[in-house]
């Protein structure tokens, strides 16, 4: 083997362990959790969001909910429909059986959501989920504050979730 094959695969197995190490820290902080595609957040606010995450699913095991930024919703009609399907068929981190919530934001498309997996429509109905949106995070999210509204949105969601 050359040296140069032979220093390639050293240094893919360096990138490897790298990766692998950013992602157990993402993992150890719930960060794993937050799925931040429009840059709403800084990592202090990831980082505080991830812990509220994170310690709702170190107390119920088996339930995750999951955060998503996202700035389009194709191929989808719908903002609402795109959501579900996202939550339906994405396995997003840690939970099994579909017992994760999303809540999805969009700053550009002006829509928030909160889709539940199968395993969570008995336990939290949508109407809790809107009532939600409409009553802790809605007046946040009039006043552009995404943080604020989604630190709100998870820590109601995790005291309803139960």
């Amino acid at each position: 083997a050359s040296i140069f094959t032979l220093s390639s695969i050293a240094f893919t197995i360096i990138a490897l362990i790298a990766s692998a190490n950013m992602f157990a820290q993402d993992a150890a902080d719930g960060r794993d959790l937050i799925f931040d595609n429009e840059n709403l957040y800084t990592d202090e606010q990831e980082a505080e969001i991830g812990q509220i995450l994170d310690e709702y699913q170190k107390t119920w095991g088996d339930r995750e909910i999951v955060v998503v930024t996202t700035d389009k919703c194709a191929p989808f009609q719908t903002f609402a429909e795109y959501a579900q399907d996202l939550c339906n068929n994405w396995q997003p981190a840690r939970a099994e059986d579909s017992n994760a919530l999303l809540l999805i934001i969009s700053k550009k498309l002006g829509s928030v959501r909160i889709a539940t997996g199968e395993g969570t429509t008995s336990l939290i109905e949508n109407q809790k989920c809107h009532g939600i949106i409409n009553f802790n995070m809605m007046p946040y999210l009039k006043k552009g504050q995404f943080f604020e509204a989604t630190k709100v949105g998870v820590t109601v969601l995790s005291k309803n979730w139960k």
